[in-house]
């Protein structure tokens, strides 16, 4: 069974709704291909609650800035529909990055130069409205994030098998936190950097980017998925770009710092050494969210109820890998 959405725009677009094919999606979205011998990708969103951002409208701005700055870097935006809440795009054919392996470095490349041309014009501010998802501008309210993410967390609902392994996970969150905020304070107070920067520091960021967000085609590589995309602090920006753990970028030094304007790169370089242990104890988190009961709940109602062990022991064994590989990471 087809949403309405999905059915209607089938119907607008010539082509039967058995045509519709359910792609891979996420929780805050709903994506099928739809067509037969031409395809084309309609994707829907939420309502709007109150005092949230509007996923539609950050993805409308983004892919409509992309195209007049960074041409052939993103799906092309076909229609709009407000009234549903959906949009429909150009259907990419191409192949997407594989899980767990790093991508080639032509690959990286063309990532930066996307990263580039979205930072290099002045007509940003007409166009980009919305500040990133968690783009937050201070280091506090991203130590905050991390803290409502931790209390929300428990392991009374985790089946017994994996509950051992649940309490040192949490147990562990908490000491990281505490020892992070310790330190984070100390920086603050001595004046190494400003826990705030101001608007005039932002990046224009797709955000969540990387190459699970990806695919290869014969003419380069092409993103896509801008729901979470503004306004950014350019340390968050790059900092989770090389923290991204699905199709991980492991380099030391985030390649997207030379991609920014000069005059936010060295006050970058700075930040990144104090954001990158605070986002990487914001992935573990993430990764984690099992821990969290509401969390579960959305997760198990997208992906059915009898993975709920496999699911908690591939974030586990996900959790543990991503703590090994970036274990040089500290303040």
């Amino acid at each position: 069974m087809f949403p309405d959405f999905a059915k209607y725009w089938a119907d607008r677009l010539g082509t039967p709704a058995s045509s519709l094919v359910k792609l891979k999606g996420g929780i805050n979205n709903f994506v099928y291909r739809c067509g037969v011998k031409r395809y084309w990708v309609i994707k829907g969103y939420p309502s709007i609650q109150s005092n949230f951002r509007d996923g539609l409208q950050a993805e409308v701005d983004f892919l409509k800035y992309s195209e007049l700055v960074a041409p052939g870097y993103t799906p092309k935006l076909i229609s709009v529909d407000k009234l549903r809440r959906c949009v429909v795009l150009e259907y990419i054919h191409g192949t997407p990055f594989a899980d767990k392996i790093c991508p080639p470095d032509y690959a990286v490349k063309s990532a930066v130069e996307f990263f580039r041309k979205l930072n290099s014009p002045n007509t940003s501010s007409q166009i980009i409205q919305l500040q990133a998802v968690e783009g937050f501008m201070s280091i506090s309210e991203h130590l905050l994030n991390i803290q409502n993410r931790i209390e929300r967390m428990q392991v009374a609902h985790i089946p017994n098998a994996y509950k051992t392994d649940a309490e040192l996970f949490l147990d562990k969150l908490y000491k990281d936190y505490e020892c992070i905020t310790s330190k984070i304070e100390h920086i603050l107070s001595v004046g190494y950097i400003s826990d705030s920067i101001t608007k005039s520091q932002l990046c224009i960021s797709p955000s969540d980017f990387g190459f699970h967000n990806a695919i290869q085609t014969d003419i380069g590589i092409r993103f896509y998925d801008f729901e979470f995309a503004g306004w950014d602090d350019p340390a968050k920006a790059a900092a989770d770009f090389i923290l991204q753990p699905r199709v991980p970028v492991l380099i030391k030094i985030s390649p997207l710092i030379d991609a920014l304007p000069l005059h936010l790169r060295h006050q970058t370089i700075h930040r990144l050494g104090v954001l990158l242990p605070i986002l990487k104890l914001k992935w573990i988190a993430i990764i984690l969210s099992t821990l969290n009961p509401a969390r579960l709940s959305q997760i198990i109602a997208l992906n059915g109820d009898s993975q709920i062990d496999s699911l908690i022991s591939e974030r586990f064994d996900n959790a543990q890998a991503f703590i090994k590989a970036n274990e040089d990471i500290s303040i």
